[in-house]
């Protein structure tokens, strides 16, 4: 019973990853071989590990698609929510170049490139055969 009391407490207070740790050890026998410091810094390390996970936010196909009006204000407030606060990786087939033509409405546009292209790093994956191909991944038809 109390147990289950520490772990609603845990959760209220927003710390979900610690309260599922811990129900976790609970359940798991071999955990009673370890010092509460142990069973407590697994604890801390997994509610850790959860929120560091969570501020990495990864943008794959980016502009693969014609986006609509919404979505690229949409784009807008996410871009500058996380700007010089958290790591945003753009994955695509596009050169930088190419992006604001492809976002469409002009001043939306410079907004969004300008929040991604200033202090970011690039890096260019070059090949005359796709990666699919190069890793022996086929599609099969």
């Amino acid at each position: 019973m109390l147990d289950n009391n520490t772990a609603e407490k845990l959760r209220e207070m927003k710390l979900g990853v610690m309260a599922a740790a811990f129900k976790k050890q609970l359940a798991d026998q071999k955990m009673a071989q370890l010092s509460f410091e142990e069973r407590f810094g697994l604890i801390v390390d997994a509610e850790w590990a959860a929120r560091k996970s969570n501020r990495l936010l990864i943008l794959d196909e980016w502009l693969l698609y014609d986006l609509r009006e919404g979505d690229v204000r949409e784009i807008l407030e996410i871009v500058e929510r996380r700007h010089k606060r958290a790591s945003t990786i753009f994955c695509s087939q596009f050169d930088v170049g190419g992006w604001h033509e492809k976002l469409g409405e002009p001043t939306i546009a410079d907004a969004i490139c300008d929040r991604i292209v200033h202090d970011s790093y690039t890096l260019l994956v070059k090949g005359n055969e796709s990666m699919r191909k190069h890793n022996g991944i086929q599609d099969e038809a």
